[in-house]
Formats: C-alpha cells, sequence, structure tokens
C-alpha cells in the first residue's frame, strides 16, 4: 500500500496530487492519502518530517519512503517499482489498506 503524506498548505503536494492519481488509475491500485495536520500521530509515527512523503508499507510496516521534491516521472517510477516489489512479497492491497486505515484511527 501507498501512503501520501501531505498538507492543504503545501504547494508540492498540490502539485503532485493529480499525478498520484493517475498512478493509481495506471496500476490499479491505491493511494492513501493522509493530511499530516489533522493525523499527527501518524505523521509522528512514521517520522513524517517534510511533506510530502510517500511510504510504501506491507503488513502494516514501512518499506520504503520517498521524500518531498521529486519530479512526477521519478514518482510514477518508485510507485510502479514498490507496488511491484509489494506484490511479489504476496501483500494483497485491499487488505493492506483496510489495516492501514483501521490501525491509523487510533492514532490521529
Amino acid at each position: 500500500m501507498v501512503a501520501d503524506f501531505w498538507a492543504p498548505w503545501c504547494a508540492p503536494c498540490l502539485r503532485i496530487s493529480l499525478a498520484l492519481e493517475r498512478i493509481a488509475a495506471d496500476l490499479a491500485s491505491r493511494i492513501v492519502n493522509i493530511n499530516v495536520d489533522d493525523a499527527a500521530g501518524l505523521s509522528g509515527k512514521f517520522d513524517v518530517r517534510h511533506v510530502p512523503t510517500l511510504m510504501v508499507f506491507h503488513r502494516g510496516e514501512p518499506v520504503a519512503r520517498l521524500p518531498a521534491g521529486a519530479p512526477a516521472d521519478q514518482i510514477r517510477a518508485w510507485v510502479t517499482e514498490k507496488v511491484t516489489e509489494n506484490k511479489r512479497r504476496g501483500a494483497r492491497p485491499d487488505h493492506e489498506v483496510r489495516c492501514f486505515l483501521c490501525c491509523s484511527r487510533r492514532l490521529r
């Protein structure tokens, strides 16, 4: 599962949001958007210090991170690579997202 840690006041976050939507559609995957202002506990738990930050999770644990500032083509390549790796690990995307969202509610 890919998580996008973002903020509404962050111009780079808003710039990449459309690219992330396209990437998710192309990969038939889901990117969970996490507003760091609304989910400070979650941001703290995963040590998110800059926005936007993209993280890939497998079984509830972060396995990769792409910090702020990457161009759209680099983001696409990175997300594609990480989603493919997660599929090889046997990740079940819908299950990963449900578990992540359930656990994250306790940290907000």
